[in-house]
């Protein structure tokens, strides 16, 4: 394909977004453990558009809510839900 392609922040931020989708389906699922794994990953990916990331942090949530497949960016409470969820060991 030839034109302009995705930038590595958009690609790390779709990559992001594939992270929280899966948290999300594991949580529902009730597989904890998973989901914590997925969280580690989530983090690893934020620490990296923190630092060497093109788009300020309001830009990815903007995003990600506009393509609408990550509930936890809309929904306040299904995150907290998920949180306290997970805090448990």
């Amino acid at each position: 394909m030839f034109g302009i392609g995705k930038t590595k922040t958009e690609k790390m931020v779709l990559k992001l977004e594939r992270v929280m989708m899966s948290i999300e389906s594991a949580y529902e699922k009730e597989k904890y453990d998973i989901a914590r794994f997925g969280v580690q990953n989530q983090l690893s990916i934020l620490h990296w558009l923190n630092l060497e990331g093109e788009w300020p942090e309001e830009r990815v949530t903007r995003y990600l809510k506009e393509r609408g497949l990550v509930r936890s960016i809309s929904d306040e409470a299904y995150c907290n839900e998920i949180a306290e969820k997970l805090m448990v060991f």
